[in-house]
């Protein structure tokens, strides 16, 4: 098949489409085969750290990383 022919299948979905749910710490975990793996995580607010400022940095010098 040619790209062409399924061009009308690649569009970009809703914006409401995906909804992020938290999940709990025992996911990802193959220990854990239980039922409330499938329970909603609770999220805890986190406070934003403050971004520290490297030694001898300045602003017209970009980073790596």
């Amino acid at each position: 098949q040619e790209p062409r022919h399924v061009l009308d299948l690649l569009k970009p979905v809703e914006p409401d489409f995906f909804e992020a749910i938290p999940v709990s710490d025992l996911v990802n975990k193959v220990a854990n085969t239980g039922p409330e793996i499938q329970e909603r995580g609770i999220v805890s607010p986190q406070a934003e750290k403050p971004r520290r400022q490297k030694p001898g940095a300045d602003e017209n010098q970009m980073s790596l990383f």
